[in-house]
């Protein structure tokens, strides 16, 4: 019997091949190629694959704890944009400033700043929920 976390998993890799099939017809059909666009890209296939499944188990599933597949999902993210996006066109436009880049070169500045960005809330999510659980044990102790 299949769980209910392997269909949810699959589901959305099913998800994923439609969402790539419609862009392969949008792509035939209009002049707009939406595989030129690594933001797009990037949203589909680590948001769709990774994120969105562990976020929605987090939500509804009880055999593993949510805070995990929080974590999972935080730090796969950060590290699907370490992995596609292109980091030496955004220093480049980071020296010599965004307002002269090019499409491209913002959406892969904004890929990083993303998974950064989500990385950095977990940490800073992780400080808050240690310090909570550290002043919560000393009232505890006190009692």
């Amino acid at each position: 019997m299949v769980s209910r976390e392997n269909l949810v998993i699959v589901s959305s890799f099913v998800l994923l091949v439609l969402a790539l099939a419609g862009i392969g017809i949008v792509d035939g059909a209009t002049t707009v190629a939406l595989g030129e666009y690594p933001l797009v890209m990037y949203l589909l296939f680590a948001g769709l694959t990774i994120v969105g499944p562990q976020l929605y188990l987090a939500a509804t599933d009880d055999d593993v704890p949510p805070r995990t597949r929080v974590r999972f999902a935080t730090i796969v993210w950060g590290l699907f944009a370490l992995v596609m996006a292109d980091v030496s066109r955004a220093e480049a436009v980071l020296g010599s400033g965004i307002l002269g880049a090019d499409l491209e070169t913002l959406q892969h500045l904004a890929i990083l700043a993303i998974g950064g960005g989500a990385f950095v809330a977990l940490v800073c999510h992780e400080f808050v929920a240690g310090y909570r659980s550290q002043e919560t044990d000393e009232s505890q102790s006190a009692r």
